[in-house]
C-alpha cells in the first residue's frame, strides 16, 4: 500500500509519518512517501499510484486541488485525507469527493479511525480476491483465505467459508496484491497465507483448520525464512 503525505512544514510530515506507522498492522506491508511542496508531490504521483494521500489544502500557497486529480488518474480509488486547518476549504473539499477532511491536531483516537477506514476501502478495491466458479462469482478479501492451490491450471481457494474450485482471471496480479498481506508460494502448488499457519514442522506446516500442507524443496532456504519471520512476529 502506497501512502503519500504532503505539507509544507518537514516537522508535521515527519510527525504524520511516525503516527501512521504506529497504526498499521505488522503484516501490512506499505511505503510512505513524503514531500513538501506540490511540484514534487506531482512528480511522484508520476510514478506511483498512491492508494491513501494526505495533505493541506494548500501548501506554500499553492492548491493542491490539482494534485488530487492527478492522483485520482493514476489511482481512482485513491483516498484522499485532507489535514489542514483551513476551515472555509470544508465544503470544497467534500464536493470533489474526498475521503475525510481532518484538522491538524486530530487525537490519535480519530486517526487510528479514518486510517483503518481508508485502508478497508484499500483492500475491498484492490485485494479484492475473485473467483469464477460454475455457480458463479465468489469474493474473498485476504484475511478470509487459507491458501490457495493451483494444479492442472485449476484454481481452490481454502477459505474459512468453506473449499471453492474455479478460474482466476489473472493469477499472477493477484498473488502479487496478496504479498503485502502476508502470503507466500510456499510450495509449487500452493499459496499460502502466512496468517493461518498454526505449527510448523520439518517438511510442512499445520494450518489452523488442521490441514497439513508440504514445503518447497526447490527453494526450502527461503521458505524457512519466511517462516521464521512469521514466527518472530507478536
Amino acid at each position: 500500500m502506497n501512502i503519500l503525505i504532503c505539507d509544507e512544514k518537514k516537522e508535521f510530515v515527519n510527525e504524520w509519518k511516525g503516527r501512521i506507522l504506529k497504526f498499521i498492522p505488522n503484516d501490512q506491508y506499505i511505503k510512505i512517501q513524503s514531500c513538501t511542496s506540490v511540484q514534487e508531490a506531482e512528480e511522484m504521483v508520476n510514478d506511483i499510484p498512491f492508494d491513501i494521500a494526505f495533505m493541506d489544502t494548500e501548501v506554500n500557497g499553492e492548491s493542491t486541488l490539482e494534485l488530487v486529480k492527478d492522483l485520482r488518474a493514476q489511482n481512482h480509488h485513491c483516498a484522499i485525507i485532507f489535514v489542514s486547518n483551513h476551515y472555509e476549504h470544508i465544503s470544497q473539499s467534500f464536493e470533489i469527493r474526498a475521503f475525510q477532511f481532518l484538522f491538524k491536531d486530530i487525537d490519535d483516537e480519530i486517526l487510528e479511525s479514518e486510517l483503518e477506514r481508508a485502508t478497508q476501502l484499500y483492500i475491498k478495491h484492490k485485494a479484492r480476491c475473485v473467483l469464477h466458479t460454475m455457480e458463479g462469482i465468489e469474493t474473498f478479501l485476504p484475511d478470509e483465505i487459507y491458501y490457495i492451490e493451483t494444479r492442472n491450471r485449476k484454481t481452490k481457494m481454502m477459505t474459512k467459508r468453506g473449499e471453492f474450485y474455479g478460474e482466476v482471471e489473472n493469477m499472477k496480479k493477484l498473488k502479487n496484491n496478496l504479498l503485502e498481506f502476508g502470503y507466500f508460494q510456499i510450495h509449487q502448488s500452493y499459496f499460502l497465507n502466512l496468517n493461518s499457519i498454526l505449527s510448523v514442522r520439518k517438511g510442512e506446516v499445520q494450518l489452523v483448520n488442521d490441514e497439513i500442507i508440504p514445503t518447497s524443496i526447490l527453494n526450502r532456504k527461503e521458505v524457512k525464512e519466511k517462516l521464521e519471520d512469521f514466527l518472530k512476529r507478536p
